[in-house]
């Protein structure tokens, strides 16, 4: 028997479950990057360089690996109903 959400819809359905994994796999691969990036490449820098530029190479990673699993022109409409 499925489980069901208050209102008699299955629990399966509320939810886009393979986009919310691939969200997920893109936000851990795009950290795995940023960390390694910035603990190796720039161990010569001080903190506050490496955090910075550990930020910025995660949203630039995050959001490449959003546009080669076709998950950016989801993230691009959500925002634009956020604008409205």
């Amino acid at each position: 028997m499925a489980h069901l959400a208050p209102h008699g819809i299955p629990l399966r359905r509320l939810q886009d479950w393979r986009s919310l994994g691939l969200l997920l796999l893109c936000a851990a691969l795009a950290a795995l990057f940023a960390w390694v990036a910035a603990s190796r490449a720039l161990a010569a820098f001080g903190p506050e360089v490496r955090v910075a530029a550990g930020g910025g190479l995660l949203a630039i990673a995050y959001l490449a690996l959003l546009a080669l699993c076709g998950l950016g022109r989801d993230a691009l409409a959500a925002l634009d109903g956020v604008r409205r």
